[in-house]
C-alpha cells in the first residue's frame, strides 16, 4: 500500500470520528443531525419571595431607661402648678407608606396648656410629639408635654412611653385608649382643669374678643360678708371699729383671687410692702390681687399670652426644683 492510500484511509477514519461526535452533541445542544436549529423547552421560572412588609419606623431613637434630664422634668411636671385649658378632638392622620413601610392611620389631639407661670401653651401629642415652648424648642421633652402624658392621658408614671421623644401608631392607639378610659375622673380635678374663667378668657381670646369688660360684679360675690365682731386678720383689731358700715367697708381690702377674707387696707398695704417679690394673701397664700391688676390677657417678653392672674398663679418662677450649675451660670429655667 503506497503512502498516499495510507494518508487516504487515515483522512476517511478522521472524517467519520468528526460525523460520530457531531451526532452525539447535536441533540444536546438542540441541533438537528440536518443541521437544523430545534427550540428549546424553557426553563421552569424561579417562583418569587413574598417580602414582609417592613416594621413602622420610630422618628427617634428607643430610650430604654428615662435618662437625668428627663426625670427631672417628670418630677417638674408632677409637682408644679400646671392646669388643662382645652383638650381638641382625638384625630386621625394618614401616613402614606414608603420604603416597604405600608400606609399608616396615626392619631394625635391638641391640648391647651396654662404653664407653672400662667403662660399658654400647645401641646400636640402625635407620633412626634410637639410644644410651643422655650424649652421643647431646644429639642427637649419638656414638662408641658409629660404634664399631659402624666395627669390628663393618665398614663402610668412606670410605662416606658413616657421618656420616648416619638411614638409609634401603636403606641399612640394604646395612648388614647388609656385616655378615654380615665378622662372623665380628670374632667373634675380641679388641680389639673383650669378654672372657668381661664377657660372663658381662653376661649374669647383665641375669637379675638375682649374678656375683661366688667370684672368687679363677678369678684365682688367672693367677698365675705363683714360682720359687727369681725377683726382683721393681720392687726386683730375690730373691721368696723369706730365708723360707720358703708366707710368701713370702703376702707377694707379682700382677697380676689381665693378665699375672700376682708383687711384694712392699711393692714394689707404694710404687709404686701415686706412681700414685694411674691405677694401673697396672709389666709390662702395665694397670689395676692386686690383688683389694682389688670385682669385682662397680658403677653409676656418671649411673646406669649399669659392667663396666671385668673388662676392665682404667680408670674414668677419657682425654681426651687432645678439644678443650677455656677460653672455654667445658667439664667433660664423651664
Amino acid at each position: 500500500m503506497s503512502s498516499t492510500q495510507q494518508q487516504e484511509q487515515q483522512d476517511e477514519k478522521a472524517n467519520a470520528g468528526i460525523a460520530l461526535c457531531t451526532s452525539t452533541v447535536a441533540p444536546i445542544l438542540g441541533d438537528d443531525v440536518d443541521g437544523k436549529v430545534q427550540k428549546q423547552e424553557p426553563l421552569a421560572a424561579k417562583s418569587k419571595s413574598t417580602t414582609k412588609p417592613k416594621p413602622e419606623k420610630r422618628l427617634k431613637r428607643h430610650r430604654t431607661s428615662p435618662p437625668s434630664h428627663i426625670r427631672d422634668r417628670i418630677a417638674r411636671s408632677m409637682t408644679q402648678r400646671m392646669f388643662l385649658i382645652q383638650k381638641g378632638e382625638v384625630e386621625i392622620k394618614d401616613i402614606p407608606g414608603d420604603g416597604g413601610i405600608p400606609a399608616l392611620k396615626c392619631k394625635g389631639c391638641t391640648f391647651s396648656i396654662l404653664g407653672s407661670t400662667g403662660n399658654c401653651y400647645d401641646v400636640k401629642i402625635q407620633r412626634l410629639p410637639h410644644c410651643t415652648c422655650p424649652d421643647h424648642a431646644k429639642g427637649n421633652l419638656c414638662k408641658h408635654i409629660l404634664f399631659v402624658l402624666l395627669k390628663v392621658m393618665q398614663i402610668p408614671p412606670d410605662s416606658p412611653l413616657i421618656y420616648q421623644s416619638a411614638w409609634l401608631s401603636t403606641d399612640l392607639e394604646e395612648m388614647f385608649a388609656t385616655m378615654e378610659q380615665r378622662f372623665s375622673r380628670v374632667r373634675g380635678d380641679s388641680s389639673v382643669i383650669a378654672n372657668e374663667k381661664v377657660q372663658k378668657a381662653y376661649l374669647k381670646m383665641q375669637k379675638g374678643e375682649s374678656f375683661d369688660d366688667d370684672p368687679s360684679e363677678e369678684e365682688s360675690s367672693k367677698q365675705k360678708a363683714v360682720g359687727v365682731d369681725d377683726d382683721c386678720p393681720i392687726c386683730f383689731d375690730p373691721l368696723l371699729e369706730g365708723t360707720t358700715q358703708n366707710a368701713a367697708e370702703n376702707a377694707l381690702s379682700f382677697c380676689r383671687v381665693q378665699c375672700g377674707a376682708n383687711f384694712h387696707k392699711a393692714c394689707i398695704k404694710a404687709w404686701l410692702s415686706q412681700h414685694r417679690t411674691n405677694p401673697t394673701c396672709p389666709l390662702c397664700r395665694q397670689p395676692w390681687d386686690d383688683g389694682s391688676t389688670s385682669k385682662t390677657c397680658s403677653n409676656t417678653e418671649e411673646g406669649y399670652a399669659n392667663l396666671g392672674t385668673l388662676q392665682g398663679q404667680a408670674k414668677r418662677r419657682d425654681t426651687s426644683s432645678y439644678y443650677s450649675s455656677s460653672y455654667y451660670k445658667r439664667s433660664r429655667f423651664y
